[in-house]
């Protein structure tokens, strides 16, 4: 009998090797037979891809229970010292195989208890994906998760199906059942993602992606759910990926279908986390591909509460405020409040946020300072984690940054004292000092009173010197250039006016620089370094014109007030 179903899937003898089939037919033992024979029809299956022609060739002539409990095979393995659960594993994987080639109303649910076991070992603290993956199984549940290729064998049941079911050949399952089969599926690849890149690409090569992504019209809340998981993980795992899982459309299907199934916190939560993760990661996202989301995510960020929800939309939202300046004043409010969080993970994605809508125009610097955040930034400048404190500095040079009239806010909350305080600390670290100093040098481009004001009284002409002379290069262009602009004031301030009282400043201004060795100081640097960057070349020589041009002052006030 056996010899007869050999003989008949053998009848194209091109997809079948003669020698291998006259081998089979001097097996004795039934399992080792029924083995090979099941390689037969694999092979067949894999070229022809008529899964359903196979299924009624060998239905009632081969059980799916003979495959399955094929004990030869698994002493076999058991010899071979594998372990127990590389055992299942490769046994799952098989009867994964076993199943789409039987795929009938019998066998519809061992195959859902197949991909649930699957979906169980995954799910262990220690999810065994390597060894899911050797065993073969992932092919087999993309399979189970892609709607159209199933309903070639299968059809879900209604009237019309059930009326004509002597028409039809195909087995009739529920869509609840089809549901449930595709959510553990959906389930195991989830897990499977969240593995290495090398398993996250594998998924991706294997035509995964676009398929869960179908599944997002799913009018199942759990199947859709798993595939809102299932795409964080994978857009979670590189910026590729990402740009990839969005050119499908995603952000669109996610707001039009997936969302309406999040009414709870706790799916709201999971939602967050995926939908952030589309809008993360660098180089930045291009805005085309995820604008459609846009209005919901900040949404989202309004309504989030635990710190997770909080965490996820705060950094998704600093991704999207360097593409548009398009915000919310709510939002604005909240990203103000959550800068004082006693975490650094939701403080620092909000600071950055005001870091980067400072380095807007002046309505936008005009906005945030309504909005307190000068307060707000007063708190972070003096912030246990670096990180903060140098974004904070960051934003408050920003805010000082050139034609800013903002100085005298800053000056009288006190944040100028601040900046100070942390620049001359030595026990601050070098990055986040620059960034102080950036904010100074930035307050000597305002206002030409306020600017002569704050010299004087933070004596910031010694304080720019001692960055200059200092040995690392970290400060050399910054201090130069602060030098540049403060001495750019003060020759407008002494030369704007014609009197005695400028006389005498201008020769206080050279007599301290001259005490100092300013102008030795920048021709020793010219001359130490031979390879200067054109950039502080002409810094030096422009601030030895600086020099000169007061030392020409100061001779025709000589000459006019004898």
């Amino acid at each position: 009998m056996v010899n007869s179903i050999i003989k008949e899937v053998t009848k194209d003898d091109a997809f079948f090797n003669k020698d291998f089939i006259e081998k089979q037919k001097k097996v004795r033992n039934r399992n080792h037979l029924i083995r090979s024979t099941r390689q037969l029809f694999c092979q067949y299956y894999k070229s022809h891809q008529e899964l359903y022609e196979i299924q009624q060739l060998f239905n009632e002539k081969l059980t799916y229970h003979n495959i399955l409990n094929n004990k030869s095979t698994i002493k076999t393995l058991h010899r071979k010292n594998l372990p127990r659960k590389e055992i299942n594993y490769a046994r799952l994987s098989s009867e994964l195989d076993v199943c789409h080639l039987l795929l009938d109303k019998n066998y519809f649910n061992h195959l859902l208890k197949v991909a649930t076991q699957i979906r169980r070992y995954l799910s262990s603290e220690v999810p065994p994906i390597d060894s899911i993956v050797n065993a073969g199984a992932v092919p087999y549940l993309v399979k189970l998760i892609n709607t159209n290729y199933l309903l070639q064998f299968i059809h879900i049941k209604s009237n019309d199906t059930i009326e004509n079911n002597t028409l039809q050949e195909k087995p009739i399952i529920s869509l609840s059942q089809l549901h449930n089969l595709q959510t553990e599926a959906c389930w195991a690849l989830t897990n499977i993602a969240s593995g290495s890149s090398f398993h996250t690409n594998l998924l991706s090569d294997l035509g995964a992606i676009p398929l869960i992504v179908e599944l997002l019209k799913s009018d199942n809340s759990e199947l859709c759910d798993q595939a809102v998981w299932a795409l964080g993980n994978i857009v979670g795992d590189s910026t590729k990926l990402r740009d990839y899982v969005l050119a499908l459309d995603t952000i669109h299907i996610m707001v039009t279908y997936a969302f309406k199934f999040y009414k709870t916190l706790g799916a709201m939560e999971r939602f967050s986390w995926s939908f952030c993760n589309m809008f993360r990661g660098k180089p930045i996202v291009e805005f085309d591909l995820v604008k459609k989301g846009y209005p919901l995510l900040q949404s989202l960020f309004l309504q989030a509460e635990s710190f997770d929800m909080l965490s996820d939309c705060s950094w998704a939202l600093y991704y999207m405020i360097e593409l548009t300046d398009e915000i919310e004043d709510e939002v604005i409010n909240k990203i103000i409040k959550l800068v004082t969080h006693p975490s650094a993970q939701i403080c620092c994605p909000n600071i950055r946020s005001i870091g980067t809508i400072l380095t807007g125009s002046e309505g936008d610097v005009e906005r945030l300072i309504k909005a307190n955040v000068l307060k707000a930034l007063k708190t972070t400048l003096k912030h246990d984690k670096y990180v903060i404190r140098r974004e904070t500095a960051w934003a408050i040079s920003n805010i000082l940054a050139e034609g800013s009239n903002h100085l005298k806010a800053v000056l009288e909350i006190g944040l100028v004292d601040d900046l100070i305080k942390m620049i001359k600390d030595p026990n601050e670290r070098g990055d986040v000092k620059k960034e102080c100093l950036w904010s100074i040098s930035n307050a000597t481009r305002g206002n030409r009173e306020d600017v002569i004001q704050l010299s004087e009284n933070y004596n910031l002409i010694d304080l720019f010197y001692s960055f200059l002379i200092q040995e690392k290069d970290l400060f050399l262009k910054l201090s130069l250039e602060s030098f540049r602009n403060l001495l750019a004031v003060y020759l407008m301030e002494i030369n704007l006016v014609f009197s005695k009282s400028k006389k005498e400043e201008a020769m206080k201004l050279h007599k301290t620089l001259s005490d100092l060795g300013f102008v030795e100081t920048l021709k020793n640097i010219e001359k130490q370094n031979v390879e200067n960057e054109e950039v502080i070349k002409e810094r030096i020589s422009e601030l030895l014109r600086y020099v000169n041009n007061l030392e020409r002052t100061i001779l025709f006030y000589n000459l006019k007030f004898k």
